[in-house]
């Protein structure tokens, strides 16, 4: 019975590498080739708290939230309208 089961096993492994040889295999792509929408770093904001900073490419704007402990949520911070910001 045991040296039956590991025949099976042998070739069942052997059908299977057959296929994964056998098969094709395209390569996944990571990145659009299309320009994205949007941009998000993270960072520091005071000694204990995490922002979340979102740019917004095609508007130009600039949006950041903060998780608030005390509230359990997303507080937002002022937004800055980078097109005017950089038009001074």
């Amino acid at each position: 019975m045991r040296k039956a089961a590991i025949v099976a096993l042998l070739g069942l492994n052997l059908s299977l590498l057959a296929w994964v040889l056998t098969i094709n295999i395209t390569s996944a792509q990571a990145q659009r080739t299309v320009p994205p929408d949007y941009l998000m770093v993270s960072g520091k904001i005071a000694r204990d708290s995490q922002a979340m900073y979102v740019l917004d490419l095609k508007n130009q704007v600039l949006k950041g939230w903060y998780y608030d402990v005390n509230k359990k949520g997303l507080v937002e911070i002022r937004g800055r309208n980078l097109a005017e910001d950089f038009k001074r």
